[in-house]
């Protein structure tokens, strides 16, 4: 059985995998997820305060043409799959972009490409 083929029929995986491509299918959400990558390697927990969250989101609504509630949304829809993940304790937030969402994006990659 080839890589693809065992990947196939792992039910389970393939709906994992499903949801993560549909959060990345928006391309807004795709460049959030990029930014987030390009700034901090995954794992890296960046501690900010609300106050610098709600100012990071001004930016990128005013930079993306958007509202801010539109990127609060869209920074929640790639928590809800796993991609991000936030967590805010008070006044503070923790953000960061998960290790083994981005290791099996790369597993799926490198399955496919040694076909």
């Amino acid at each position: 059985m080839s890589n693809i083929e065992s990947l196939e029929n792992d039910l389970p995986l393939i709906a994992e995998y499903s949801k993560m491509f549909k959060a990345l299918s928006n391309p807004i959400r795709l460049r959030i997820f990029l930014r987030s990558l390009a700034k901090h390697p995954p794992g890296t927990i960046v501690d900010i305060d609300v106050d610098t969250m709600l100012s990071c989101q001004r930016s990128l609504a005013e930079e993306y043409g958007l509202a801010p509630s539109t990127i609060s949304h869209h920074i929640k829809e790639l928590s809800n799959v796993g991609l991000l993940h936030v967590q805010r304790t008070g006044q503070q937030v923790a953000i960061w972009v998960d290790v083994d969402a981005v290791e099996k994006l790369k597993l799926f990659f490198n399955h496919v490409s040694n076909e």
